[in-house]
Order: C-alpha cells, then sequence, then structure tokens
C-alpha cells in the first residue's frame, strides 16, 4: 500500500484500522518503502516566476519608504489579479514570497554593524522593579542603571520614583562612587531630562534647565538616541535585564533606600569581578583602568528642586500630581517646597517647617496626614466629619465606630481621643486602641 499505492502512513492506519505508530514502524524496517513520496507537483512559487521581476521592484521601493507609508500586501494582490486576469499565485504564497523578499531586501539596506565604545563613554536607562516597603507595602520602584559599555562594568541605584532628582542623584552617585567622570552619557529621550518638540517632519530636542546645569557642572555630553532605537545603546539595555534578575530577584524588602544603595554598589563590583564573556579580560580591573581616562570629580551638585505652593481651603497641597496633608489652619497661604528625590519638606517664608515626609510613589493610594493637627479643625463642627474625604482614610474598624457615635457630644469626645493618641502613634494603632477600649 505504500510502494503500490502512495499512500501515507494516516491513510494506511485507517483502511487497516490500526495504529499511525505501528504503521510507521513497519515503513522503516522497509527503507525503500518509507522514502517514496507522493508525485511531486508544480510549487505555487514556479508559478510566480514570470511576475518575480515586477514583484521584487515593488518590495524594493517599499522598503525604501516609512511603514506607515507602505502599501498593504492585500491592496496589491488585489490590483496583480486585476492587471493579469486568471493570476494563478495564491494568496497565501504570494504573502510568502513577498515576506522573502522583504527579508532580503532590509538585509542589503541595513546591514547590522557593532558600534564602538570609547572608554569615557557610559550609557544610562531606567527600569521598574518591585519592592516591599517597611509596612510590608508591595509597590513599584525605579532603578537607575548605569552601564560603561567599553568595559562591561554597569552599577543600579534604586528610587521610589522615576524623576528628575532621581536620575541626577543616581548619575551624581555612580561618579561619586568611580571616582571620576565619563565625557559622554547616552540616554533615552525621557521626560526627565529632555522635552522634544515636533515642527512637521523635524524634531527638536529642548534639554531641562536643571539637567543642562547638571551636565555643565560635570562636564558632561549628553547624547541622546533616536525615538524607539533601544538597540542603539545596547550595552545598558542588556545590563537592565542582567542585573535585574541577578541583583532584585528574589522581591527585596528596602527599609531605608540609602543603606540599600550602598548594598548595591558592593554587590554589582562582587557580581562584575570575572573575566569578560567575549575579550576575557576582568571587568572590574578593566573599569579601574578606563576610569583613569576620566576627568576629575567636581564639587556636588545640589540635586533638589526648590518651588513654592499654596495650600488648598482643606489643607492639602499638590506637587507633581500627588496630594501632601498639611495643615488645615495654613489654608490658602503659599509655603516653600524643597522636593528630593525620597524625600519633602514644607516650609513657611520664616522658615519653620511645617512637614518634612517621605515623597509619594507609586500607583496606590498614599497620604502623609498629621492627624495631630488634622483632627482637632474638626472639633467645632464635629459632624462635617461626615461629608469629607478624609474620613474614607480611617481604618475600617474605625469609620464603623465613628458611625455609631451620636453627634456632637459622642463624636467630638472620639475626635479629641483619636487626636491625643495620633500624636504619638499612627492611626491604625490608635483606632485599635479605641476599638479595644469599647469592647
Amino acid at each position: 500500500m505504500r510502494t503500490d499505492g502512495n499512500l501515507q502512513p494516516l491513510a494506511i492506519a485507517k483502511v487497516l484500522h490500526c495504529s499511525r505508530a505501528s504503521v510507521y514502524v513497519y515503513c522503516k524496517s522497509d527503507p525503500t518503502a518509507y522514502a517514496v513520496k507522493p508525485p511531486y507537483t508544480v510549487p505555487s512559487m514556479m508559478k510566480i516566476a514570470p511576475y518575480r521581476e515586477e514583484i521584487d521592484g515593488w518590495v524594493n521601493g517599499q522598503c525604501k519608504i516609512r511603514k506607515n507609508k507602505r502599501i498593504k500586501m492585500t491592496v496589491y494582490y488585489s490590483e496583480m489579479c486585476l492587471k493579469y486576469d486568471g493570476f494563478p499565485v495564491s494568496y497565501a504564497m504570494f504573502c510568502k514570497y513577498i515576506k522573502r523578499a522583504k527579508m532580503l531586501c532590509e538585509e542589503n539596506h541595513f546591514p547590522h554593524l557593532r558600534l564602538l565604545h570609547e572608554p569615557n563613554e557610559c550609557q544610562a536607562d531606567f527600569m521598574y522593579f518591585s519592592y516591599y516597603d517597611k509596612s510590608g507595602n508591595l509597590l513599584i520602584g525605579e532603578c537607575l542603571t548605569v552601564s560603561f559599555p567599553r568595559s562591561g562594568m554597569s552599577y543600579i541605584q534604586a528610587f521610589p520614583n522615576k524623576s528628575l532628582e532621581s536620575l541626577l542623584f543616581g548619575l551624581q552617585s555612580v561618579f561619586t562612587h568611580v571616582g571620576s567622570v565619563p565625557s559622554e552619557v547616552w540616554l533615552d529621550n525621557d521626560s526627565t531630562a529632555v522635552r522634544i518638540v515636533r515642527k512637521g517632519k523635524k524634531m527638536e530636542r529642548h534639554i531641562i534647565s536643571r539637567f543642562a546645569d547638571f551636565i555643565g557642572r560635570y562636564g558632561i555630553k549628553p547624547v541622546f538616541m533616536q525615538p524607539y532605537c533601544g538597540n542603539e545603546k545596547g550595552a545598558v539595555e542588556a545590563a537592565v535585564g542582567f542585573l535585574r534578575r541577578r541583583l532584585l530577584v528574589p522581591v527585596p524588602a528596602i527599609p531605608d533606600f540609602a543603606e540599600f544603595n550602598k548594598t548595591l554598589f558592593i554587590r554589582a563590583e562582587e557580581l562584575n569581578d570575572r573575566p569578560h564573556y567575549r575579550y576575557g579580560f576582568n571587568i572590574l580591573e578593566q573599569m579601574r583602568t578606563d576610569s583613569l581616562t576620566f576627568h576629575a570629580l567636581p564639587s556636588p551638585y545640589d540635586c533638589n528642586a526648590y518651588l513654592t505652593a499654596k495650600v488648598d481651603s482643606v489643607g492639602r497641597v499638590r506637587l507633581h500630581g500627588k496630594a501632601y496633608f498639611v495643615d488645615p489652619a495654613l489654608h490658602k497661604q503659599t509655603l516653600n517646597a524643597v522636593l528630593s528625590h525620597d524625600r519633602v519638606r514644607f516650609s513657611r517664608a520664616d522658615g519653620a517647617v511645617v512637614l518634612d515626609c517621605p515623597r509619594l510613589s507609586g500607583g496606590i493610594i498614599q497620604d502623609n496626614i498629621d492627624w495631630s493637627k488634622t483632627l482637632p479643625a474638626f472639633l467645632k463642627y464635629p459632624a462635617t466629619l461626615f461629608f469629607t474625604p478624609i474620613v474614607r482614610r480611617f481604618p475600617p474598624a474605625l469609620r464603623n465606630h465613628i458611625a455609631t457615635c451620636q453627634p456632637p457630644d459622642g463624636l467630638k469626645t472620639l475626635i479629641a481621643e483619636l487626636s491625643a493618641l495620633c500624636r504619638t502613634m499612627d492611626i491604625h494603632a490608635a483606632a485599635e486602641v479605641i476599638s479595644n477600649k469599647v469592647r
């Protein structure tokens, strides 16, 4: 059946009502039978031969223009069917040939060449990672990865958010640890450092003034990549995944970012104290040799942002999309704000500090309410607490207890007691004390 009838093993198994595996075993025992194939038919690739020169010219023309300006293969196939009555090539085979021709065309137009990197060059990029804060909440942070492609050395610095302050402080920390400053830094077109303005087909980059001051202080030439071309700085892109897998897995617990970043420097050097995978030299030793070509480290740059902000009617200040609760007694006043990569400080015009708290970040709801200052504002009219969004920030048990209090005396007593407890503990601990007392 296999030799005389040119049947495939699956068809033989159906005729004989046996398993296909058994048919394969018998076919393999007779090499001549197993080698028999169905009669050879003329493939569609031979049918496309008369039109090959025309199609290749169309493909070469398409590869020279932008992708959003190209004609779809369905449209071109319809045109060929209309142009040549009885076009013999199927659409599937037509697409297969076009795809193969495009690959050959792009290989001819865009060869891949290895970039040469000077010793005094570094590349920087942000990456996200997960971590647990000191309260056990799972948050998303940002790591600044700085890579030196000539030696293959890479460092990372962790931050709770992605901001210009994080970029400046991270670069300054790496340069201080190395002891010298490279001449160039390659970056993405990140909004933290540069703004892109498009005027028709032209694209202009406007470097943010504070970043321009930073690179002027350190004598660095910024080199920005083309949009959506991360392969231009492939060294740091590879280092992003490598260091995330080696230094940030499993999910770390970070009670203090300053101490955690010190350990990241040590662990990165231990990790890179090994031979280079391609050239064989020791990565750490080569980095120390390359750093001799860097220029001297200048005096530290002040990476903080100095702003002014107005307190709204409920005692809240908004900075970069985050709300910071200060003192309701300061409503409609203007405060001075000092914004660092991890903290924010508000002060009055006379220099008195009103609030000094961690900088809010991440996608979850966070707050920095000083309950000992916020709650006394409701002692005069305690019933208004039910109509403010502040009551939603209370723990569920405390909200249920407030709902059972009789205004105004019972609610006023509860607010006074809660305000006194919040001077020495947080709102969750104070709510637990009040719940135990009610029980």
